[in-house]
């Protein structure tokens, strides 16, 4: 199933106020299995799985990874737009 932009968003709006503890711990490193290290794709990974776009979103750790293969499809802008990570 492929969630829309809207449902990632909600996921997203509903993790307010999580903190890491103590440093860079989280729920969403648990999650992926891979917790104490930099979480910001991860919580990308765990937004899209969560709203049931995994199908699109691949489970990634790392922001340059996923630039370079959005590069390669050529889908990457500089014009920000809904649904756009």
């Amino acid at each position: 199933m492929t969630a829309t932009a809207q449902a990632v968003l909600n996921v997203a709006r509903s993790q307010l106020g999580v903190i890491e503890r103590p440093t860079n711990r989280t729920k969403f490193g648990v999650w992926f299995g891979w917790d104490g290290v930099a979480w910001c794709d991860i919580f990308i990974s765990y937004c899209a799985a969560t709203a049931g776009a995994g199908d699109i979103v691949p489970k990634s750790a790392a922001v340059h990874s996923r630039l370079v293969k959005a590069k390669a499809q050529g889908i990457v802008s500089r014009k920000p737009s809904v649904g756009a990570l």
